[in-house]
């Protein structure tokens, strides 16, 4: 019911944009259909995921300009021996429609000093997760785990200048629910150099209160592209109900020249001061798109460092999806 009211709302709160334009024009959409395998050798558990999903992407005009555009993500996901399983299912084998990105972005003079104003469900404006949409693959960035959320109702506020571009954000700490949840917030912000260029640096702050814990974070990252290669760095520190902890992330990845095989390898480290444990994970992972609908990507997860009481995780992840 939360989630069907929260759809409702984005819906209401992208009526201002349609008068300036027929519902079909400028619309961009596909269904997006994706399986997903999980082999986890510690604990002997194998699980698949199913998803079913609508994109859609549309501009609204009036005669001279743009002045917005809206973004949604509609998607019924199943849940198959998952264990353990996201926050928004009730049991291993749940199923539920989920609503990722939902949003309209009111767009003011490129010139102006005016803010843009997006509304409705987005991903956290935090790290290298900011300039790389993840939602439904393989790759991530952590910020579930970090941030306690990837996704979050509310307002932001984002611009490009000449020389840098900033994302501020006031969101309700509901994650999936259009609604505050024990006094919850989310109060986010990035502002880096231009993410068109081959070096790029990037500024994040993050303070909330979320699951009834009081959270803060601090985090630097960059990129750097060159031909075919890219070199990722994020390096976060921050507390928890004041419990002090840093993560680091490295990613070196290579695109072919067709731009249809990606490989990357990733190494994680996190280490929690206070209770002096530290988690070292590499992870292997490869995609291969061949045309605009199919994509295959595989990832290997090795744990070879680990908090005291718990496995060394090895996970093996396989993903197959059709876009039409």
């Amino acid at each position: 019911m939360n989630r069907s009211f929260g759809y409702l709302i984005f819906c209401l709160l992208s009526l201002p944009g349609a008068v300036f334009a027929n519902s079909t024009d400028n619309l961009r959409w596909s269904v997006d259909n994706s399986v997903r395998l999980n082999i986890n050798s510690t604990n002997n558990i194998t699980s698949r995921n199913y998803f079913i999903g609508l994109d859609s992407h549309k501009v609204f005009n009036d005669q001279n300009k743009d002045v917005g555009y809206s973004v949604v993500q509609l998607y019924y996901t199943k849940l198959s021996n998952q264990i353990p399983f996201p926050f928004m299912f009730g049991h291993a084998d749940d199923e539920q429609i989920i609503i990722r990105e939902a949003h309209y972005n009111f767009l003011t003079n490129r010139n102006s000093l005016i803010p843009n104003i997006r509304i409705g469900h987005f991903t956290l404006p935090f790290g290298l997760e900011d300039s790389q949409d993840t939602n439904g693959r393989l790759l991530d960035y952590g910020h579930g785990k970090n941030l306690g959320t990837k996704l979050d109702w509310g307002l932001l506020a984002n611009k490009v200048h000449k020389h840098f571009e900033y994302k501020l954000s006031y969101s309700l700490g509901g994650k999936d629910d259009p609604k505050s949840k024990d006094g919850s917030y989310i109060i986010t912000a990035r502002i880096s150099s231009l993410s068109h260029l081959d070096l790029n640096f990037g500024f994040s702050i993050y303070k909330a209160k979320l699951d009834n814990k009081a959270r803060e974070r601090v985090a630097l990252d960059v990129k750097y592209h060159l031909y075919q290669w890219t070199i990722k760095n994020e390096l976060a520190y921050g507390n928890t109900d004041n419990n002090a902890s840093s993560y680091w992330l490295f990613e070196m990845n290579r695109l072919s020249v067709n731009e249809q095989w990606k490989v990357y390898l990733q190494y994680i480290f996190e280490d929690n001061h206070q209770q002096m444990q530290s988690d070292k994970k590499l992870v292997l992972g490869t995609r291969y798109s061949p045309d605009n609908h199919w994509d295959f990507s595989m990832q290997l997860k090795q744990q070879f460092q680990h908090p005291e009481n718990n496995d060394e995780l090895e996970l093996l992840q396989a993903q197959l999806r059709y876009r039409f």
